[in-house]
Parts: structure tokens; C-alpha cells; sequence
């Protein structure tokens, strides 16, 4: 329905309309006349729907008392008085996102789901906990969710919370850590210079009062900017926010975002990073330059590809001349644009900062030679990526319908246009216009050589033994009875659910065919907008250990070394001009007894260039050379530098890989070409090739004997997505490396692993994995359900209400074997012992019949999540070479929509008699680890 100026629709009166081509529909901005608060509806057609509140919740200082409201009123509210709505969602709701974001101005609470029942049972939740929060009540979801003091077996008093323990993981990263360096000397005290998700040391400083005090002042419709997004009823959704809410409060003055002011350092700032000890050429190196307050959307486009044009791979100018000059490891540039104020920077990762003035001279000198001149056809290939990205709109984790809500947020809070970096074309067309001009050139003169404001920040490693304050040894414990909601709560409250008639009880079909004349390749007719999406799937299953392992490091070099026709920086080139992306990487699948390992190289395509991409694929894959041993020697170094940072950040599934490669040859070979023992390894060379210039020849050597092996003369199993019409475009383009194509992968073969490990990284929480050897005799659909509730009715009460990890969970795949996990976990003997009960929690479950209709539909809803394309089409492929069709499919969904209270009850007693032979890893804190040493066969150090 359309809607004009000045209609009044339920209390709100339409103040402003646009149409937005780029987002396929009308925006309107309406004014809810009696609380004064904003809405933003964005009508077109697709069905994921979006609802979200957002608050303008400018940080003040480091407590990260947002981050524990944004928490803590997802713990129970007013018409929800449960233990934890958020959890109870999970369990019974078709969302498609559900989740909560604190940002340093910003607070967001986005849904989004295809079911507009759904969607507004959603909305109804979301709603009462951020306006009606069971916090004023009591106190139990701020010590829950923020903090509090526990003591340990021997009497010892310690900090624990669920942010707290979240920030101690977070601020383990140092790249976390140079960020905040980096705000806090580009501008003046603001929100960009806290640490808005909360600093532990400060966190312990927040009260109560305060807390309760900064809702009651910014949590007020007033100060909320709502959301609606897709095809919906949206009349239904303005009267529900119009009767419910917003006609019931008293309007008060929005919150103003503070004005931001840069600030002019004389000299360098220097700060640290926590490691395992102070070491040489591990420095981080950032030059920032403030560009200005919202600039227009040609300037923030242009410097966003101008990132690109400078240090996106190694052969870009900046990135090349700092690893030329062995400057540092890593390179590259960033638009920090999310904030009121951007930032570009240039970033030097694992350098020496004794060779500071050096660096700062090599910077200037590139940028002043760039700015004389860039390579015409290197730009033209950098815009054109940055089209082929802002056409495919996608962003991973998100659908477009949040995609779109957070860059209308990052304008609209500070009052200007909510459409201002929605609308592109306009922007792209004058892009390619003046880029001929020396448009690029002029902003790297204007805000990078002439730029006054242009901060330097060092950061150096340094082996701090304790990081964080500890109470003192009389603190008393502060109460924390683990349960957030409102103690005198009707227990009998409900969330509004799904019922299973609500559902569809046949499976969503992939669709793939088997195409071809001379050659056979898989077909996936999707919505892909004229994008062409392809995967070569290239059989390593008979590989050896040190094949896989040699292969792995190949994936990761293809496509980034030059090839008997073109350089590297040609071919790079021709990349952006000709494809969206390409990369290789490995590929491990299963499904029963059935194992099947790859290396796919996958390139997507308008369907226009499709023909010019496939043949670059296929020179990269039989054209390679492998004589360029300093290209090859940062690869591997930025590799293990990117290893190590992800071991810092997120080792979850690195953990529980491990533990099941005991067991299972597919986490066998995932370990081997990716997990930690890939990364021993990897290490192991790095060290070799430094310190012995004859390794090169070996590794030269082995990796030709693989690339001719496997890739140049190995068989592969081709894929392609795109729509009907890009299907007719292409039909007559040659297919890649026809002559190698067939129908199937062999069966993968590996031997398994041994023990319980741990890696030992600097950082103040864990990362733990554990896995049971069921030996395949558990059912899929059973299992799945199975998998569920073990995460939402045992782990999260168990490892984060309990013990203050902030995630946890069950692998939720359909292997048939339970593997499990927690995320920035304080605790390591505890939570194994939580891992260890699990099938006994199993065995002896009890749930009501609505209970159990809910985990089915929360099953359901995982299954059924919308993909982006080229996901669908990878798992279709997946699943085609796994001989796992669209009835084996309906099986499983059959299972789960039959399975009982016996069937859950069985699958704990099965895997009881697998306990014995489960396995266990652990990676983070060197501390905790130690503490529990007894616990391993073996740790290792990163």
C-alpha cells in the first residue's frame, strides 16, 4: 500500500517518502505524534521480514553498561515474566535473525523471520523487554549478565558475569586492543574513545543505581528509532506499537548525539598487547586519518575502493612495497565507516617498531608516488569488485533486511538522511566518471598527504602475569541465584509460540541437475540476479597426510602467484575486472559412513564476464608457476599470522574438530588441513623456510608434485548457479577444465588422531571442545532434536547462566555423533564435567508434550533458515556428491517431526556407552590450562 505525506496510519503521520531502486521498494519515515518516537518502513518484496528498536545510547565510559542492558532485558519482562525470553525464542520461534547488538552510539535489537505470525510474536517479546524489563524488580540479570563475586574451591573470591567473561575473550585480541588505541587518539573524549562493550577492570565499578538509571533515561520510546522492513502488514504492526506502547508513555526529549572533534597528536602513542612474551617483530602499526563528519556518499564510496586499490592483495602498491621492504607481514588499509566520524587507516600487522621512522617514510613516499598516478586498469578493477558487491548486497550473518537497517542507523541517529548510503548508483556512476580525473589520486592527496590530523599508534607485545583486577581477598560473594527473572513471576507465563500446524512438514527440496554433453557438471536454478555462482570440486580423498597437508598451503596460494601468461598483478587485475571473487579452499563433508574431501576453487561472475572468469579459472589451475619464493614465503607468513589471531578470537570449532578427529575421519582431516595440527605444521615450515634458504626448493617441489596431482591432471566435479536467464547467456561458454570434469568424489581416506590436547594462547578465557564417539548409530532426525535441547535446556544453563560463558552449544550438523563446544569460557574442569553429563541429562530428560513440540519447530526453523544462492547451491552440491537426496531429506524431517520423550531418552542411553571414549580440547588461557594439565595428553603453545 502507498502511503503520501501527511497520512496518519495508528498515530503515526508520514513525514517523509522516498523510492530506493537499490532496495527494491519506498521508504518512508513516519513520527509517532504522541510519544514523538521515529519509525522507519521500507515496503518491497521480500518476505524476510525485519523488525527492530534501535537507541541512540552514546557511550560514556568503559563500564559497558549498554552492553549489560542490551543483556539484561532479554532476561524477562513485564508481560514475559519467564527465566529468559530470549532462550525461549530460540527454542519455539521461525526467526531467521534473532540477536542484540551494542555498538559505541547505539543499542540494536533486530528479529527478522519469513512467517508474519511469527514476526509479530517477535515483536511482541522484543518490545516488553526493552520498554518493560523485569530489572527494576530485582537485580539478578545485572549480576548475572554484568557481574559479580563467586569464590572458587579454596575459598579464593573471583569476578564472573557473562559480559565480563565476553571482554576479558574480546580484549584478548590485539587487534581489538589497537582499535581502541587508535579511537582514543584520533578524537577528543567521546563514544568512539570508551570501550563501550566494557572494560573488565571498569565493568566491576558499575552499580546497580546506575544501570537502572541509564535505562530509565535512554530506553524510552522517545529515543528509539523503529524499524519495519520487507512484505508485511504493516498497518497490523502500527497499530500493535500504537495501543501497546507508544500511546501509553509520556514523551521526553530525545538523546542528541555528542559532537565529535579530532584530536592532533605531536609524537606516536604507544600502548600493549598482552602475549606469551615480549617478542621481537610481532609490533602492530597504525596510521589514522579523520576524513570529516558524514561525508558525502561519493567521497565515503570512493575511499572505501581506494582501501582496495592500495593494499587489498599483495601485489596493490602499498601492501607490495611494505612486504618488499620486509616491513611487516601484513598490510592493509580500512575505512572505519560505521561511526559519525570516519577513519581510514593503514594497519602494519607483525613488524618492528624500532623501524618506526623507516616505515612512516616508506608510507609517505607510496602514497606520494600513488598520488602522482595510479594504474588506470587497477582502479577500474577495484570499483568494478566494489559494484559486482554492492549489486550482490549481501552480508555475511544478515539478512538484507538488517543489512540495510544498520547503514540507514549510521546516518539517521545523527539526523541526516536515513537513505544516505543506500543510494549507490548515482554515486558509482560518478565514480567511474572522474576516476579517469584523477579523482583517487586527489583523495589521497586531500586526506591522506595533506591531512593535519594524522595520528601514529605502536603497539608492542608484553607478557603481562595478571591482567585484570581481583576483588579483595574479604569481598564479599554478591548474590546471583542464576535465575534473571523476577522471582515472583507467574511461572506459568508464556512467550506467544508457533504450534507445529504452523509449519511445513515437507522438507524444503535442493535442486540440482546433472547437465552437460561431453561433460557432466551439477546445475542449481536459482534467484541469483545475473550473477553466476561456480564451484570446481577437485578430489583429494586418497591424498596422504603430507599431501593434504602440502595441498591446503596450495589452496591458499591459487590465484595469488602468477602463471606461465600473466604476472601477479596483471592477473589480479583481470580477477576484479572479470569476477566478484575467486578463491580455493578445502572442502570435508560426511554423511553416514560416506566421507568426501576436496580442494573447490569457487568464482562468481556477472553472467556477461562468466566466459573471461572461467578461463582465468582455468589458467590458475593449469598454468601456475611456483618460482616466486618471496610471494610465496608472506603467503604462508600472513597465513600463520591470520591463524594465530583466529586462535585468539574464536576457537570453538577448532576445539571441537580436534577432539572429534579422534574419532572421526572427517574432523581428522578438517584437523589436518586447518585445525591445530594443520598449524603445527604450518608453524614448523614458517620457522624453516626463515631459517634454511634450501627449503624453498623442497616446498617448491612438493607443492608442483600436488598441483599436478591433483589439480592440473586430478578429476573435479564442476557446480553452477545463476537464474534462467544467465543460464541462457552461458550456455555456449566453455565449461573449466572439461577434460578433468566427472560425476563423483572418491571415498576420503585418513587415520584418526590421539588424545586430549590443548593449545596454550595469550589470552584470559578458553575455548573448549568435546566429542562423542557414537559410531554412527544414533538417527539424524532424532539426533537433531537431540542436539538442540542439549544447547538450549542444558549447556546454556549449565556453562553460561551458571559459569558465565558467554556462548556454548552442540555442533548442529547431521553427522550422527554429538559434538560439543563453549565460546569465551572462564572454566575448563567445570564445564567438561557439564560436557560429560551430558547423555545422562539425555537419558533422563522429561518434557512436556508443548515443550517438546517446541524444540521440534526450533529444529525445523534451522533446517528451513533461507541461504543466500551460493550457500544453497554449495549444499546442494555437497549433498549431490554425498548421495544425499531430497528423500533422504524428508526422512530426517520425518524423524524429527515424529520423534518422543522415549526416542530423546534412548539417544542418552546410546551415548552413555560411548562416555568412555569421548575426547576433549582446550584452547586460551596458559593459566587455566596449566591449572588443569592433568586433564591432557598433551599442550601445546601457539
Amino acid at each position: 500500500m502507498k502511503y503520501n505525506i501527511g497520512d496518519t496510519i495508528h498515530g503515526f503521520v508520514v513525514e517523509q517518502r522516498r523510492h530506493v531502486k537499490e532496495i527494491g521498494g519506498d521508504l518512508y519515515i513516519l513520527r509517532h505524534t504522541h510519544s514523538g518516537a521515529l519509525l522507519c518502513y521500507v515496503d518491497n518484496d521480500d518476505r524476510n521480514m525485519t523488525y527492530s528498536i534501535t537507541f541512540a545510547t552514546p557511550s560514556h565510559d568503559s563500564t559497558g553498561v549498554f552492553h549489560i542492558l542490551e543483556h539484561s532485558v532479554l532476561c524477562g519482562s513485564r508481560k514475559y515474566p519467564v527465566d529468559d525470553p530470549f532462550v525461549e525464542l530460540m527454542k519455539s520461534s521461525l526467526y531467521t535473525f534473532l540477536n542484540a547488538m551494542t555498538f559505541p552510539d547505539k543499542t540494536m535489537y533486530p528479529v527478522s523471520s519469513m512467517n508474519d505470525k511469527d514476526l509479530m510474536n517477535l515483536m511482541s517479546v522484543y518490545t516488553d523487554a526493552v520498554f518493560r524489563p523485569l530489572i527494576y524488580d530485582n537485580e539478578n540479570a545485572f549480576r548475572q549478565e554484568g557481574w559479580h563475586i563467586e569464590r572458587d574451591e579454596n575459598g579464593k573470591p573471583y569476578y564472573q558475569g557473562v559480559v565480563y567473561n565476553e571482554m576479558k575473550g574480546a580484549l584478548g585480541d590485539p587487534d581489538e586492543n589497537l582499535y581502541q588505541a587508535v579511537f582514543g587518539e584520533s578524537y577528543e573524549p567521546c563514544q568512539y574513545t570508551t570501550v563501550s562493550g566494557g572494560h573488565p577492570d571498569h565493568i566491576v565499578k558499575l552499580t546497580y543505581e546506575d544501570f537502572i538509571a541509564n535505562h530509565k533515561k535512554y530506553y524510552h520510546p522517545s529515543n528509539a528509532r523503529f524499524y519495519l522492513y520487507g512484505k508485511m502488514e504493516i498497518e497490523e504492526k502500527l497499530r500493535f506499537l500504537d495501543e501497546e506502547y507508544l500511546s501509553k508513555v509520556e514523551p521526553q526529549e530525545a538523546v542528541k548525539e555528542p559532537k565529535i572533534t579530532v584530536k592532533k597528536q605531536d609524537k606516536p602513542f604507544y600502548c600493549t598487547y598482552t602475549a606469551d612474551g615480549e617478542k621481537t617483530n610481532e609490533d602492530y602499526i597504525a596510521f589514522t586519518y579523520p576524513i570529516c563528519e558524514m561525508p558525502a556518499f561519493t567521497t565515503y564510496l570512493g575511499l572505501s575502493v581506494l582501501t582496495d586499490i592500495l593494499a587489498d592483495t599483495n601485489y596493490d602498491p602499498l601492501k607490495k612495497r611494505i612486504l618488499d621492504k620486509g616491513l611487516a607481514v601484513e598490510c592493509e588499509c580500512e575505512m572505519i565507516e560505521d561511526i559519525a566520524y570516519p577513519l581510514f587507516t593503514i594497519k602494519l600487522r607483525h613488524c618492528d617498531a624500532s623501524r618506526l621512522d623507516e616505515i612512516e617514510c616508506e608510507v609517505t613516499a607510496c602514497l606520494t608516488e600513488c598520488a602522482k598516478g595510479l594504474d588506470r586498469e587497477a582502479v577500474r578493477a577495484k570499483l568494478s569488485t566494489t559494484e559486482f558487491n554492492l549489486r550482490e548486497g549481501s552480508a555475511a550473518g544478515l539478512t538484507k533486511g538488517l543489512y540495510y537497517n544498520i547503514q540507514i542507523a549510521d546516518t539517521w541517529l545523527y539526523g541526516y538522511e536515513p537513505w544516505r548510503y543506500l543510494e549507490y548508483e548515482e554515486s558509482l556512476a560518478t565514480l567511474k566518471e572522474i576516476m579517469e580525473k584523477g579523482y583517487f589520486e586527489e583523495l589521497i592527496r586531500v586526506f591522506l598527504l595533506w591531512n593535519q590530523n594524522r595520528n601514529i599508534v605502536v603497539m608492542t607485545p608484553t607478557a603481562a602475569e595478571k591482567k585484570y583486577a581481583e576483588p579483595d581477598a574479604d569481598a564479599a560473594v554478591t548474590a546471583n541465584d542464576n535465575s534473571a527473572s523476577d522471582q515472583n513471576a507467574d511461572k506459568d507465563a508464556r512467550i506467544p509460540h508457533l504450534n507445529i500446524g504452523d509449519i511445513d512438514k515437507k522438507a524444503v527440496p535442493f535442486l540440482t541437475e546433472v547437465k552437460g554433453k561431453e561433460s557432466s557438471y551439477l546445475y542449481h536454478p536459482l534467484k541469483t540476479d545475473g550473477i553466476v555462482y561456480a564451484d570446481l570440486f577437485f578430489d583429494i580423498g586418497q591424498a596422504s597426510d603430507d599431501e593434504l597437508f602440502d595441498v591446503s598451503i596450495l589452496s591458499s596460494l591459487l590465484g595469488n602467484l602468477a602463471t606461465e601468461d600473466t604476472d601477479g598483478k596483471t592477473l589480479q587485475t583481470k580477477l576484479g575486472l572479470y569476477t566478484g571473487s575467486l578463491s580455493m579452499s578445502g572442502s570435508v563433508s560426511s554423511c553416514d559412513s560416506r566421507v568426501i574431501s576436496s580442494a573447490v576453487l569457487r568464482f562468481k561472475a556477472l553472467a556477461d564476464n562468466y566466459s573471461q572468469a572461467a578461463k582465468l579459472a582455468e589458467e590458475i589451475l593449469t598454468k601456475t608457476v611456483f618460482d616466486d619464493k618471496k610471494a610465496i614465503c608472506d603467503l604462508i607468513d600472513q597465513m600463520v599470522t591470520e591463524l594465530q589471531l583466529g586462535f585468539i578470537n574464536n576457537s570453538s570449532q577448532i576445539a571441537a574438530i580436534r577432539a572429534a578427529a579422534t574419532h572421526n575421519t572427517r574432523d581428522a582431516i578438517l584437523d589436518k588441513t586447518g585445525g591445530l595440527s594443520f598449524y603445527q605444521r604450518l608453524k614448523a615450515l614458517k620457522e624453516s623456510l626463515d631459517s634454511d634458504p634450501e627449503s624453498f626448493s623442497a616446498l617448491k617441489a612438493r607443492l608442483e608434485n600436488v598441483y599436478d596431482r591433483f589439480i592440473k591432471n586430478g578429476s573435479a566435479v564442476y557446480s553452477l548457479a545463476c537464474d534462467e536467464e544467465s543460464c541462457d547467456k552461458i550456455k555456449d561458454a566453455p565449461l573449466p577444465m572439461q577434460s578433468n570434469l566427472t560425476d563423483s568424489l572418491s571415498q576420503a581416506q585418513s587415520s584418526l588422531l590421539s588424545g586430549n590436547v590443548a593449545l596454550c594462547a595469550p589470552c584470559d578465557i578458553v575455548f573448549n571442545g568435546y566429542s562423542f564417539n557414537a559410531d554412527n548409530e544414533l538417527s539424524g532426525g532424532g539426533l537433531l532434536l537431540a542436539k538442540k535441547i542439549l544447547s538450549l535446556e542444558y549447556l546454556w544453563q549449565k556453562i553460561r547462566v551458571e559459569n558465565g560463558a558467554y556462548g556454548c552449544g552442540t555442533i548442529p550438523n547431521s553427522a550422527k555423533r554429538l559434538d560439543m563446544w563453549s565460546y569465551r569460557d572462564p572454566q575448563i574442569a567445570i564445564t567438561l564435567n557439564t560436557f560429560q553429563n551430558a547423555a545422562k541429562f539425555l537419558s533422563s530428560l522429561q518434557l512436556s508434550d508443548r515443550a517438546l513440540e517446541d524444540y521440534i519447530i526450533s529444529v525445523v526453523r534451522s533446517l528451513d533458515n533461507p541461504q543466500l544462492p551460493r550457500a544453497t547451491a554449495y549444499l546442494s552440491s555437497v549433498y549431490h556428491l554425498l548421495g544425499r537426496d531430497n528423500a533422504a531429506i524428508q526422512r530426517e524431517r520425518d524423524e524429527l517431526l515424529s520423534a518422543t520423550l522415549g526416542d530423546l531418552n534412548a539417544i542418552g542411553d546410546k551415548l552413555n556407552k560411548y562416555a568412555g571414549s569421548a575426547s576433549f580440547c582446550t584452547v586460551g588461557s596458559t593459566e587455566n590450562i596449566e591449572a588443569n594439565k592433568a586433564l591432557y595428553d598433551d599442550i601445546l603453545k601457539l
